[in-house]
């Protein structure tokens, strides 16, 4: 595991083992990675991009056609006390999405 500070954005980069590959570039204001995950706001990312805490996309966000997003869920004594508006989550109780 490394651990790279860029501008105010602490980076954590997993590699691939036996890689010889440079672990990323710095292009200007771009950042790009060149295999194994990045985790901000985590030690540990289990993907290869993983985010703990609060995101923010200004534009659009797409999925291809094979794939699949997860969302929030719990049961209806796990919702939130007040939740944003237009955030949603699956009620695991009521098996549906609220």
């Amino acid at each position: 595991m490394s651990q790279y500070t860029v501008g105010v954005f602490l980076l954590t980069i997993l590699l691939a083992r036996n890689s010889s590959a440079t672990p990323f570039t710095v292009d200007g204001s771009t950042f790009y990675v060149n295999g194994g995950q990045v985790g901000i706001g985590t030690g540990a990312p289990q993907a290869i991009l993983e985010v703990n805490g609060s995101a923010q996309v200004d534009g659009v966000l797409s999925l291809s056609t094979n794939s699949a997003m997860i969302v929030p869920w719990g049961t209806t004594a796990q919702q939130p006390p007040a939740p944003s508006t237009g955030t949603f989550r699956y009620n695991t109780t009521k098996g549906a999405l609220e």
